[in-house]
């Protein structure tokens, strides 16, 4: 999904909505549009349908399971990721759904406002390098 966003000067600069798994890493790197999407919320959770075809990132409560803490200075400082480390979430994703799992790929975010989450799905998956 692609969102556009106007800047300090005016100007409309298109951003896309995605998150980056990376197998040999062990991590998932989630872009900063899709927080700002988010609301720039203190928490965001992920969830995995039954299947594992799809991760919807949302806001959430710091109770929440697989709950994580944004980056505080995320939008302040541009050197600044928002990654997630978990082998074994992140090989079983990928073993789930067919994927190398020393590979990185990319997906493509969709934002539903009604549930206010991004959802990623694993059809559009596409490998990175």
């Amino acid at each position: 999904m692609i969102i556009d966003n106007e800047t300090p000067n005016g100007k409309i600069k298109s951003t896309r909505i995605a998150i980056s798994i990376q197998g040999y890493r062990n991590a998932i790197s989630i872009g900063k549009e899709v927080v700002h999407v988010l609301g720039n919320p203190p928490y965001i959770c992920l969830r995995v349908n039954d299947t594992y075809k799809s991760v919807a990132i949302s806001p959430c409560e710091p109770t929440e399971v697989l709950s994580f803490k944004t980056p505080e200075n995320l939008f302040t400082n541009r050197h600044v990721v928002f990654r997630i480390y978990s082998q074994e979430f992140i090989k079983g994703l990928l073993r789930a759904n067919g994927l190398d799992t020393e590979q990185s790929y990319s997906l493509k975010g969709t934002y539903s406002e009604k549930n206010n989450a991004v959802v990623f799905s694993f059809d559009e998956v596409q490998r990175e390098g």
